[in-house]
């Protein structure tokens, strides 16, 4: 299970977070966005993937709020600069472990990318 203090514990960068509700909501969300029926989030190496793609998504997530909230401290065309930024900075966490997920895999499977990686990742 992925949680705000497992998230600090690898190192992410994730004070901005204050709601361990949407660390559950998100987990929930990218396995069934990202993983197989039969994935074994057990794997270590599936932990880390698994936090990285929450990480991603809480990020994206968090720059949506801000965007829609009711108060929006800067304009529009800096707001779009700042959730490219942000968004730039949560795939550079999720990329690699993701495409190294991908190509453990004996058998390919359809992915619903909800984080936009699909565009970035070579395999």
């Amino acid at each position: 299970m992925v949680t705000i203090e497992l998230l600090k514990a690898k190192g992410y960068p994730i004070s901005i977070l204050k709601q361990p509700e949407a660390v559950v909501l998100a987990e929930k969300t990218i396995k069934i966005a990202y993983f197989p029926k039969d994935a074994d989030f057990t794997e270590e190496t599936i932990e880390d993937t698994l936090c990285a793609l929450v990480f991603a998504l809480v990020l994206r997530r968090t720059a949506m709020a801000t965007r829609f909230g009711t108060v929006q401290k800067i304009d529009g065309y800096s707001q779009t600069v700042e959730d490219e930024k942000a968004m730039k900075e949560a795939k550079s966490y999720a990329i690699p472990f993701y495409t190294d997920y991908l190509n453990s895999l004996e058998t390919p499977f359809d992915f619903n990318d909800i984080i936009g990686l699909y565009d970035t990742i070579i395999l």
